[in-house]
Formats: C-alpha cells, sequence, structure tokens
C-alpha cells in the first residue's frame, strides 16, 4: 500500500497567492496605460506640433535676406501676401508682397510654381 504525505493548505498561503497575482496584473494593467497614454500623447505633439506650417521655410530654396534672392516653390493656398509672411515673418510685409504681386499678379500663381523673388 502507498501512503501519500498531504501538506495542508493554509488560507494564508491561498490569499497571499491571489494577492501578488492580482498586485501583479494589477501593476501589467497600469503599466499598459501608463505606456498608451504616452503614445497617445507623443503621437499628439508630433501631428499637432511637428509638421511645418503650409507657408515655412520647406518651400523656400533661396536665402531670406533683404537684398539677396529668393526661390519660392508656390503650394496650395499660397498668395503673395503669405508668401511675404513665411519669408519675412517679423515687421511690415507690405513691400515684399507688393513686389511679389508686381512680379506674378495674385492669379498667375500656381502650385509647384518656382518665383524668384528680390
Amino acid at each position: 500500500m502507498t501512503t501519500f504525505a498531504l501538506q495542508p493548505v493554509t488560507a494564508l498561503d491561498y490569499a497571499w497567492s491571489s494577492a501578488a497575482r492580482r498586485r501583479s496584473t494589477a501593476r501589467a494593467q497600469r503599466l499598459v496605460v501608463v505606456l498608451g497614454v504616452f503614445v497617445a500623447v507623443v503621437f499628439f505633439v508630433v501631428v499637432a506640433f511637428g509638421g511645418a506650417p503650409s507657408n515655412a521655410s520647406s518651400q523656400q530654396v533661396g536665402a531670406t535676406s533683404s537684398g539677396q534672392s529668393v526661390t519660392w516653390v508656390v503650394q496650395a493656398g499660397d498668395t503673395p501676401w503669405s508668401i511675404a509672411r513665411a519669408l519675412q515673418p517679423d515687421g511690415d510685409v507690405r513691400r515684399l508682397a507688393s513686389e511679389i504681386q508686381r512680379a506674378y499678379g495674385d492669379d498667375s500663381l500656381h502650385v509647384g510654381e518656382r518665383i524668384t523673388i528680390g
């Protein structure tokens, strides 16, 4: 005849292992939530602030300093005023906008066209 020795499992042993599992599961869930929120925030920041404005320097081919020639690639929605503001972010842009209007007019700007200013 075979004899088995059984060790009693106390309620404390069971409660400890169950609590440890719950703690571990809760910690993993919090980690997943925190990582998810972090990824969402990074995505929002990149989308909201990472892209260049429609009239930013990515469309500009030359220098922007006064007296130098600048080549600008016209994008959808560009106007002489928006191009002038993009090339000269500070100060009065009326003179630059007038120069662009005289050279190219309002209606003759076409997407993808390279215009030279200056």
